[in-house]
């Protein structure tokens, strides 16, 4: 059977197709020299300092510090090498991890500015966790904490201090907030009828929380500030004073809680962690005429 020319210039032409797709689509998959350069200079300028996994990933032990999801993007901050990093996340990660050990998959991807024209930027992903070592979750410390809060039969909170760093309280013998050694026979008593709130309460320090119900009241918020306090120079004077957390511990590793008894502040209490473990470091006492 004789093909007209019309028509083998037809098969050509689909023959020629189906090659070309066939190769694009081979290609497709296979990022060019110049891209793999370009991602390996994006995760330098981001730090990316764990081990390659291939795919643009890397694996790092990080410990957890917090979950954030306030904003157009979901957030995991953790600290790497004594370095709090961010982490673009994909799901909730409970703010009761915070101070576990992790494992952690990550890549560099590209996030879009909102409001900004769309904007792209780089970010680091989170692409998997594991929890090495699981952390005391703070609110179930908190909780062991407040008992002592609610038993007129012992007032010792050094039994919620490290060995190595005891816990000091800071009380205002006058006008200034001084930060001493621990008041061990201070009568902590507040009530039996109490609540635990991961959410402050609306009020002021020296005003009072109105309608707010006794119990202790802590923040997922960091870092936490170091309170400043007052202390004695050689001259028997007042002077500023700002403690020091222990060892190369930061801010992230330290967490607040706000006690309130009938509506008024009673303390703050300060909590520091250490190697996946919830401490009492400061019992603030100081009342509003400090």
């Amino acid at each position: 059977m004789e093909i007209n020319n019309s028509v083998m210039s037809r098969l050509k032409f689909i023959v020629g197709m189906l090659a070309a797709s066939v190769l694009w689509g081979c290609n497709s998959g296979t990022a060019d020299p110049e891209s793999r350069e370009e991602s390996t200079e994006q995760s330098d300028t981001l730090g990316s300092d764990g081990e390659e996994t291939g795919n643009n990933k890397y694996l790092d032990t990080a410990i957890f510090n917090r979950f954030d999801g306030n904003y157009d993007y979901w957030y995991a901050y953790m600290t790497i090498d004594g370095e709090e990093q961010e982490f673009v996340v994909d799901e909730d990660i409970s703010n009761q991890l915070s101070g576990s050990t992790l494992k952690i998959e990550w890549k560099i991807d590209t996030a879009y500015e909102a409001g900004e024209g769309d904007e792209p930027y780089e970010v680091k992903r989170l692409v998997n966790y594991e929890v090495l070592e699981k952390a005391e979750a703070f609110e179930d410390f908190l909780k062991r904490v407040a008992k002592v809060f609610t038993d007129t039969s012992v007032n010792d909170l050094s039994q919620f201090a490290s060995k190595n760093t005891p816990y000091r309280t800071a009380f205002n013998p006058g006008v200034a907030c001084h930060l001493g050694d621990p008041m061990l026979d201070y009568e902590h008593y507040i009530s039996t009828d109490y609540i635990i709130s991961d959410e402050m309460p609306q009020g002021d320090f020296c005003e009072g929380y109105e309608g707010v119900k006794n119990g202790f009241y802590y923040s997922h918020e960091y870092p936490v500030k170091i309170p400043v306090y007052a202390t004695f120079d050689d001259n028997g004077d007042f002077v500023e004073y700002k403690p020091e957390l222990p060892g190369d511990l930061t801010e992230n590793s330290l967490r607040m809680a706000l006690v309130i008894h009938n509506e008024w502040h009673y303390a703050y209490l300060y909590f520091i962690m250490i190697e996946g473990k919830w401490y009492l470091w400061i019992e603030d006492l100081c009342d509003c005429s400090a």
